[in-house]
């Protein structure tokens, strides 16, 4: 008996730090509030936020964006092409969320937000923001179809 209470006794607080880690499916969330009370959205929100998406204009899909354009500006001063990004001639900006699982086990690989910013008269540029994290890394968006910002910015149907 006395062994049992033991490996209770060993046990026991390592079931109590796994129940206090968030389930990766809840941890979306969570970014997401802080992105929020972190990045406000701009008063006024800039019109080429909410060309292709009006929730991109809104809290809390807002604070992606301007999570993004705060990466982007810092990111700005220590980049050679990132200077040449002037967020004041995007057209619009779109929002994707890209989930990949591991198809043996069903196990999140990669999780992120990508938002990306269009323009007719530059460069793109993208931030991915980690859903499970909070990480933003941000680049240069390649324009590989050749689409034009104009398409890219048609609102979804």
């Amino acid at each position: 008996m006395s062994r049992a209470w033991l490996l209770v006794a060993m046990l026991l607080p390592f079931a109590a730090l796994r129940a206090q880690r968030p389930a990766a499916a809840d941890q979306p969330a969570r970014i997401l509030e802080q992105l929020t009370a972190r990045y406000p959205c701009p008063v006024p929100v800039p019109a080429a936020w909410a060309v292709g998406d009006s929730s991109l204009a809104t809290q809390p899909r807002c604070a992606l964006v301007a999570a993004s354009v705060a990466a982007l500006r810092t990111a700005a001063r220590d980049s050679v092409a990132l200077p040449h990004i002037d967020l004041s001639r995007i057209v619009c900006v779109r929002v994707h969320v890209f989930t990949f699982r591991d198809p043996q086990t069903e196990r999140i690989a990669s999780d992120y937000w990508s938002v990306e910013f269009y323009s007719n008269n530059q460069s793109n540029a993208r931030a991915v923001i980690s859903r499970q994290t909070g990480r933003i890394r941000v680049g240069l968006l390649s324009n590989e179809f050749g689409y034009s910002a104009a398409q890219m910015c048609r609102p979804a149907s």
